[in-house]
């Protein structure tokens, strides 16, 4: 889906500024463009403008949560194709079953390896 010349852009969602800059400098250097929002609710706004080729959240954040996210996402026309992983320090077999439930495209635990969450991102994105 997203090859040579279509924009490689990543939705970075997620409550801690820390978090952000970490996953958004890991995704730059592999020459990822990315957007950030610091809740669901600023995602939502974020995704009214743009269509990103994947959106990478986290689950538990203040006024709009990442599964609420991820359920709002599904419902749009427009997104419903748009890879979604969830990033989450809420590592437990069932937080990762119901995430995966509710129709994300794959839940890693914080903390995470650089290596592997990029191994992780472009299995999705480039199949």
């Amino acid at each position: 889906m997203a090859h040579n010349g279509q924009e490689r852009l990543i939705l970075v969602v997620d409550d801690h500024e820390t978090n952000i800059d970490l996953i958004s400098r890991i995704l730059r250097r592999t020459d990822y463009k990315v957007l950030t929002a610091f809740d669901g609710v600023e995602a939502l706004r974020v995704l009214e403008t743009h269509t990103p080729t994947m959106i990478i959240s986290d689950v538990m954040m203040p006024n709009m949560d990442g599964m609420e996210l991820l359920q709002h996402v599904r419902m749009n026309g427009r997104l419903t194709g748009v890879p979604f992983v969830f990033v989450s320090a809420k590592g437990t077999r069932e937080d990762i079953a119901a995430g995966l439930a509710m129709g994300a495209d794959d839940y890693l635990t914080k903390p995470f390896r650089p290596q592997e969450f990029l191994a992780t991102v472009r299995r999705i994105i480039e199949g």
